[in-house]
C-alpha cells in the first residue's frame, strides 16, 4: 500500500518538471529603454531596443509623461509590429518648450505588455524669433510700406509683429513701430505719421515669450517735404474788439505744423514779424481762434498762417471791419499826491470806439467797478492822456477808481484799480492824574484810532501855562497804540500844572484834553521806606495820611514778603503782603496794599515819625466826627470813582477812606469798591466801613485777614 503511494507521488514530480522544461523553451519578448536619440524645443526623438520579439510582438513604442510615474496626462507613440529586434525611435511633437519629461519603452504581443526601465529628457527653452525685414516700397512723404518673414518662431507662440522704425538706426519696439498680427510667415505694415523728406531705419519684429527678435536693417528717404497749404474758411461773431475766425491747413507739406494762427493789420498783407498774432494749437486740419484787442468801428485785413520746417505760408488778404462801440479807455495804474482827503487819478483814451468821444475823466467808489453815477471828475479829454484830482475823501480807505470815456455809443470803462487814502493824526486820550506828591504826580494816556499811522512818539506835555505843547516840557514813554503811564517828576510843590497827553506819528502831533492837578504842601507830605509818598491831613488833634499804606518794605529797609499763591497766604504765621487780586499795577497806587496782622504787629510798617493806630486813637477820630453811627459819611470819600454806586459820604474832614477790599484767610479776595477795612494796633481789631453805610464798624479779626493800613503821626 505504501509502496504504491510513493510510485504515484513520483510520478507526479516527473510530470511537474516536464512542464516547467516546455516553458523554458518557449521564446519571451523583451525591450529596453535607451538614451533619446535628440531633443528639441517642442520635440524629441526616444530611443528603445527589441531584444527578444518572443513568439509574435504586434506593438511597441514609447509611453511618456510629465509625471514620473507615467500616470497623469500619459501619452504614448505605436510603433505598429516590430519586424525585428534591436533599436527603434519614436518621434514626439508639441511638446512644451524647457520643460522636464519621463518617458520608457514598452513591446506587446497582444497577451502581455513588457516596459523598459523609466527615463527622462528635458526639452530646449524657447529662444527669440528669427526675422527678415522686407522691402520698403510705396514710399510717399508720410507713409511708406514694408514687412516681415518669420521663419522660426523660435519656439514659443509669436505675440506680436510689425514693423518698427526711427531716424538713428537698428530701431526697436520702444520707437514708433506697427503691430500686425499674430503667428509666423510673412506679413505686411504701413508705416504712416512719417516726414517729408527725412532718411528713416526699418526693421521687421516678432515677439514671443523668449524676447523680440529682429530683422535687418533697412533705410529709405521719404518724398521731400513743402510749404504747408491753409485758406480762411470763415469769420463769424465780429464785434467792437474782435471775431472768431476759422481756417483749414488741407496740407501740412509732409512735416509738422510748428505753429499756427492769425495775423492781421490796418494794412494789407499782415505777416507775423511785427503783426498782431493770435495762435492756436499746432496741427493740422480745421482750426479757429478768438482774436480780441482789436479797435471798434477800424478795418482790419486777416492772414491765416501755418509754419513747417520748410517756413510759413499764408492764406490770401481778408478784410473785415469791427463795430461801433464804447470808447476804449485804460486807467493809469498809479494814483499820484495821496492825502487823506484827496488824490490825483488819470486815464488814457485809447480809441474813441468809432465815433466822436464827448467827455472823460475819472470815477471812484468804495465797491469795486465804480460807474459815472458814482463820484467822479469831467475833465472833458476827447483823445490821448488825461488826469484828475478826486476830492472829499475818507482818509485811511480803500478806493475802487476807473478812467471813463463817453461816446454815441454809451460809456467805456478803463481797468479797475484801487489806492488807499493817507492816514491822520492819532487819536489820543489823557488818562486822570494819580499819585500826586509835593514834587512829582502820574499820569499818561491812551492812543487808539484805526486810520492813525504808527506812533512814533508819545507820553505827555505839562507847563504852569495851559494848552501845554510838546515844546514844552514833556515825558517820553515809549511808541505805539494803548494804554501807557507818565511819571512827571521834578516839580515844585504847591504849585498848579497843566498836563496833556500827546502822541506822535508821520501825519503829525495830536494831544489829549487839558487837565490840570496841584502838587502837594511839602510840609503836609511823607514818604515811606519804599519811595511811596503820601498827602497828610490834620484832624483835630491828630495828622493822618489821606492814602491807603502801599510800601513793600518796613521803615529799617528790609522787605516784606509777598504772598500771591491762596495756600501760601492761608498757611501764613508771619509777616506778608498782597495787591488786590494779586495786580499791583491796576488796583495798588489807588487803594493800597493789603496786610496781615502779624506785619502790623511788627511795630515797623509805617515810616519813621508814624505808626499804626490803635483802639483809642481810632476812637479818637470817630468822635471828632460825631460818633460812629455817623463817622462813615464824614471819614469816606465822596463820589463814585472810588467807591460803588451806593456810596453816601461827604468826606467832610478830608480823611478820603478808599475801598481796597479784603483778603480772606483762605486766600480768596472780596469787597473792592465796596467795604474798606483798615487795621488796628490794638490785637487783631479792625474798623471797617461800607458803601451803603453811614457809621464805622469795629470787628475782631483773624491775624490771616488781608486788610488796608492808615497811619497816624506819632
Amino acid at each position: 500500500m505504501a509502496s504504491s503511494w510513493i510510485k504515484g507521488f513520483a510520478a507526479a514530480i516527473i510530470i511537474v518538471l516536464l512542464s516547467i522544461s516546455c516553458r523554458k523553451l518557449e521564446k519571451q519578448i523583451m525591450v529596453t529603454t535607451e538614451d533619446p536619440e535628440s531633443i528639441g524645443k517642442k520635440t524629441a526623438i526616444l530611443a528603445g531596443k527589441i531584444t527578444d520579439l518572443g513568439e509574435g510582438a504586434i506593438q511597441h513604442g514609447h509611453i511618456y509623461s510629465l509625471t514620473q510615474g507615467l500616470q497623469s496626462g500619459t501619452l504614448r507613440t505605436e510603433l505598429g509590429k516590430p519586424s525585428a529586434t534591436g533599436k527603434f525611435q519614436s518621434p514626439v511633437n508639441d511638446l512644451l518648450p524647457g520643460t522636464k519629461y519621463y518617458y520608457k519603452a514598452y513591446i506587446s504581443d497582444g497577451t502581455t505588455t513588457v516596459e523598459g526601465t523609466v527615463k527622462s529628457f528635458t526639452t530646449s527653452q524657447i529662444t527669440v524669433p528669427a526675422v527678415m525685414t522686407a522691402t520698403v516700397g510705396s514710399i510717399a512723404r508720410k507713409t511708406a510700406q514694408s514687412g516681415g518673414d518669420i521663419t522660426d518662431d523660435g519656439g514659443g507662440t509669436i505675440t506680436s509683429r510689425g514693423v518698427c522704425w526711427n531716424t538713428a538706426g537698428n530701431p526697436t519696439v520702444s520707437d514708433s513701430k506697427t503691430t500686425d498680427g499674430t503667428g509666423s510667415g510673412t506679413y505686411t505694415s504701413n508705416l504712416t505719421s512719417l516726414q517729408g523728406g527725412v532718411t528713416y531705419h526699418v526693421r521687421a519684429y516678432a515677439t514671443n515669450g523668449a524676447g523680440t527678435g529682429y530683422g535687418n536693417d533697412l533705410s529709405f528717404t521719404t518724398a521731400a517735404a513743402s510749404l504747408p497749404t491753409i485758406a480762411i474758411t470763415n469769420t463769424t461773431a465780429i464785434t467792437t474788439d474782435g471775431l472768431i475766425a476759422e481756417a483749414n491747413i488741407s496740407d501740412d507739406g509732409g512735416v509738422t505744423i510748428t505753429e499756427r494762427g492769425f495775423c492781421w493789420n490796418t494794412s494789407q498783407n499782415p505777416v507775423v514779424s511785427g503783426d498782431h498774432l493770435s495762435h492756436a494749437q499746432a496741427g493740422s486740419g480745421v482750426f479757429n481762434v478768438v482774436i480780441s484787442s482789436m479797435l471798434p468801428g477800424k478795418t482790419y485785413y486777416l492772414r491765416a498762417y501755418a509754419t513747417n520746417s520748410q517756413g510759413t505760408a499764408y492764406s490770401n488778404n481778408t478784410t473785415i471791419t469791427t463795430a461801433k462801440g464804447q470808447p476804449v479807455v485804460s486807467t493809469n495804474s498809479n494814483a499820484g499826491s495821496i492825502t487823506s482827503s484827496s488824490v490825483t487819478l488819470g486815464g488814457v483814451i485809447v480809441s474813441d470806439g468809432g465815433a466822436s468821444i464827448t467827455t472823460s475823466g475819472i470815477c471812484w467808489s468804495t465797491s469795486a467797478s465804480p460807474t459815472v453815477t458814482n463820484s467822479k471828475t469831467v475833465d472833458g479829454q476827447l483823445s490821448g492822456s488825461f488826469t484828475g484830482l478826486a476830492t472829499s475823501l475818507l482818509p485811511c480807505t480803500i478806493y475802487h477808481f476807473r478812467a471813463y470815456a463817453v461816446n454815441s455809443e454809451g460809456v467805456g470803462y478803463g481797468e479797475d484799480r484801487t489806492f488807499t487814502t493817507g492816514q491822520i493824526t492819532a487819536i489820543v486820550n489823557t488818562i486822570s492824574i494819580s499819585n500826586i506828591s509835593p514834587y512829582s504826580a502820574v499820569t499818561g494816556g491812551n492812543v487808539s484810532g484805526d486810520c492813525s499811522a504808527a506812533v512814533t512818539a508819545r507820553g505827555v506835555c505839562y507847563s504852569l501855562n495851559n494848552n501845554p505843547t510838546i515844546s514844552d516840557q514833556k515825558t517820553t514813554d515809549g511808541s505805539g497804540a494803548g494804554v501807557y503811564s507818565s511819571s512827571i517828576t521834578g516839580l515844585n510843590g504847591n504849585t498848579t500844572y497843566y498836563v496833556r497827553a500827546y502822541a506822535v506819528n508821520n501825519a503829525g502831533v495830536s494831544y489829549g484834553a487839558v487837565l490840570s492837578f496841584t502838587t502837594l504842601d511839602p510840609a503836609a507830605y511823607v514818604t515811606d521806606a519804599d519811595g511811596n509818598s503820601y498827602n497828610t491831613v490834620t484832624i483835630g488833634t491828630q495828622v493822618w495820611m489821606k492814602e491807603n499804606l502801599r510800601t513793600r518794605k518796613y521803615r529799617d529797609n528790609t522787605n516784606i514778603p509777598e504772598i500771591t499763591v491762596s495756600a501760601d497766604w492761608n498757611a501764613l504765621t508771619s509777616p506778608g503782603y498782597c495787591w488786590y487780586a494779586n495786580n499791583k499795577s491796576v488796583y495798588g497806587d489807588t487803594y493800597g496794599a493789603l496786610y496781615n496782622w502779624y506785619t502790623v504787629n511788627t511795630g515797623k510798617l509805617c515810616p519813621t515819625g508814624w505808626h499804626v493806630p490803635n483802639d483809642s486813637e481810632w476812637g479818637t477820630l470817630i468822635s471828632f466826627v460825631g460818633g460812629s453811627a455817623v463817622a462813615g459819611t464824614a471819614l469816606k470819600e465822596s463820589g463814585t470813582v472810588h467807591w460803588s454806586s451806593s456810596n453816601a459820604s461827604t468826606n467832610s474832614v478830608g480823611f478820603t477812606a478808599l475801598p481796597g477790599g479784603i483778603r480772606y484767610p483762605n486766600g480768596t479776595f472780596d469787597f473792592l469798591r465796596e467795604y474798606g477795612y483798615w487795621w488796628s494796633a490794638s490785637s487783631s481789631n479792625s474798623n471797617y466801613m461800607g458803601a451803603a453805610e453811614t457809621k464805622v464798624n469795629s470787628l475782631w479779626n483773624s491775624s490771616s485777614h488781608g486788610f488796608s493800613v492808615r497811619c497816624i503821626k506819632d
